[in-house]
């Protein structure tokens, strides 16, 4: 970890950071998988090419996008 004199935090390797308002607002788990995804790529992990949004949908049968969402499954939809 390196830390400048003034003391903000400067990491030493690449890091990624993805908000969600996943379950609260939404059923984000789709969406924050296909953020991972690319984030993952751009990283240079190679698990395909990058997802533009309107190709989203593409990666839903995918066995990478099953295993993530295999743990977040929809407990409930919301109401008004």
């Amino acid at each position: 970890m390196a830390v400048t004199k003034d003391g903000v935090y400067i990491p030493e390797k690449k890091i990624a950071l993805a908000f969600s308002f996943e379950g609260i607002i939404n059923n984000g788990a789709f969406e924050c998988g296909t953020v991972t995804y690319n984030v993952l790529h751009d990283m240079g992990c190679y698990i395909g090419g990058k997802v533009e949004a309107g190709e989203a949908e593409k990666l839903r049968e995918t066995p990478w996008m099953k295993r993530f969402l295999f743990l977040r499954p929809l407990v409930e939809t919301a109401g008004d």
